[in-house]
C-alpha cells in the first residue's frame, strides 16, 4: 500500500448521478494534491457507480456497500480513512479549488481544534446565491449547539486520530441530524471552530436530504435540544417551545409581537440562570450567543424597536454582550420604518 495521504475526503453516495460528475471533478481539482477520495457508495441504483469508475484518478477509492444508510456509510468511510485529516464532502456540492489547502492550513495554525468547518455559498436552482456564515469562537459555537449544529456538515475537516481516540462516530439513532449529535459529543473532548471563508458551494434543490426529510430533521433536532436542555434542568419548562422558535432549523419569530419578544428574553434569562447553576457552558460565550440571537429576534420584530432600548438598558448582560454595531444598525432601520430619529451612539 502507498504512503498514507495527508487528507482523506469521505463522500457518501446514494443515487447521486445528476451532480456527481461535477462534484468529483471539483474535489480532484484541489490545489492540495496529497489526498485520497473515499467514495462510499451506499447501494446506488442509478449510474453513480459508472460515473465514479469513469474517473481514472488513482486517488479515488471506490467502496461499494449494500444500502446500509447514511450514518453507516459515513462510519465506513471514517474506518477506511488513512489520512491525518478527514474531510467531508456531499455528492452534489462543489469545492473551491483551494478548499483543502486552506482548511489544512487553518487546522495547522489552530492545533487545539479537533474539527472545523467553513462558511458556505449557496447554489440555488432559482434565485441568487447567498453566503451562510457560522460561528468561529469555539466556546460560543459549543453553547450554540444547544440550539443548532453550528457547523456545515459537508465543509468539515477533522483530525482522524482524535476521532478514533474518543470513539467518535455517527449515531444512526439521530437520523438526519447525525452531524449535530456528533459535534455535541466531540465538543466535550476538544474545541470545534469554523474558518470564515466560503470554500464550498452548497447545492439547494428538492432532492437534498434537508428538502426531502425536513420534518424528520426538525423532529430529531428537537430531541437533541431536549437532551441538552435536560442537562440544564429545563427540558420540561413551560417556555421550552420558544427554544425551537428561535433556533435556525425552525425560526418562527417574525412579527410575533411584544409578548413573544418578552417571553424569549425570559427564556434566555432561564437558560443563563440554569447554566450558572449547572456550569455546562462558558458563561460569557453563552451570553454572547444569546445576545446575538436576540438581535435576530429584534430584527424580525422591528416595529418594536423602542422596546429594544429598554431591554438592553435593563439587562447588564445584554449591554455587555451585544454587538453594538449591529444594534445601532437595527435601531436605525427601525427609526426609518417608523419615521423617528435613531439614537446616537452616545445615548
Amino acid at each position: 500500500m502507498s504512503a498514507a495521504p495527508l487528507v482523506s475526503v469521505v463522500m457518501p453516495v446514494y443515487d447521486a448521478a445528476r451532480d456527481l460528475r461535477a462534484t468529483l471533478a471539483s474535489v480532484l481539482a484541489q490545489t492540495l494534491r496529497d489526498f485520497e477520495l473515499l467514495v462510499v457508495d451506499d447501494g446506488s441504483r442509478d449510474e453513480s457507480p459508472a460515473i465514479v469508475a469513469s474517473f481514472r484518478d488513482p486517488r479515488i477509492r471506490h467502496l461499494r456497500l449494500d444500502h446500509v444508510g447514511f450514518a453507516a456509510a459515513l462510519n465506513r468511510g471514517l474506518d477506511e480513512a488513512r489520512g491525518a485529516y478527514v474531510a467531508r464532502m456531499d455528492a452534489d456540492d462543489l469545492c473551491a479549488p483551494q478548499r483543502l489547502a486552506r482548511q489544512v492550513a487553518f487546522m495547522d495554525a489552530h492545533p487545539a481544534l479537533g474539527i472545523s468547518g467553513t462558511d458556505v455559498e449557496t447554489l440555488p436552482a432559482r434565485g441568487r446565491p447567498a453566503r451562510w456564515r457560522f460561528p468561529t469562537d469555539p466556546e460560543r459555537l459549543r453553547a450554540g449547539l444547544l440550539f443548532e449544529p453550528g457547523v456545515a456538515h459537508p465543509t468539515v475537516i477533522a483530525r482522524r486520530a482524535w476521532l478514533d481516540r474518543h470513539a467518535l462516530r455517527y449515531d444512526a439513532g439521530y437520523a438526519r441530524v447525525e452531524d449535530w449529535d456528533l459535534w455535541r459529543r466531540a465538543a466535550e473532548h476538544f474545541p470545534i471552530g469554523n474558518l470564515p471563508e466560503p470554500l464550498l458551494r452548497y447545492r439547494i434543490h428538492d432532492d437534498r436530504m434537508s428538502s426531502r426529510h425536513g420534518a424528520e430533521q426538525r423532529r430529531v433536532g428537537r430531541v437533541i435540544q431536549d437532551e441538552g436542555l435536560a442537562r440544564l434542568g429545563l427540558a420540561g419548562d413551560p417556555l421550552r417551545p420558544l427554544h425551537s422558535d428561535v433556533s435556525l432549523a425552525d425560526l418562527r419569530c417574525a412579527d410575533r409581537g411584544a409578548a413573544f419578544v418578552e417571553d424569549v428574553v425570559a427564556w434566555f434569562e432561564r437558560l443563563r440562570g440554569a447554566n450558572a447553576e449547572h456550569r455546562v457552558y462558558d458563561a460569557a460565550a453563552l451570553d454572547a450567543f444569546l445576545a446575538d440571537r436576540l438581535l435576530l429576534v429584534f430584527h424580525q420584530n422591528r416595529a418594536l424597536w423602542p422596546r429594544v432600548v429598554g431591554l438592553l438598558a435593563r439587562r447588564e448582560w445584554l449591554r455587555r454582550s451585544a454587538q453594538w454595531t449591529a444594534v445601532l444598525r437595527l435601531l436605525a432601520r427601525g427609526a426609518v420604518s417608523t419615521g423617528r430619529a435613531a439614537p446616537s451612539a452616545g445615548s
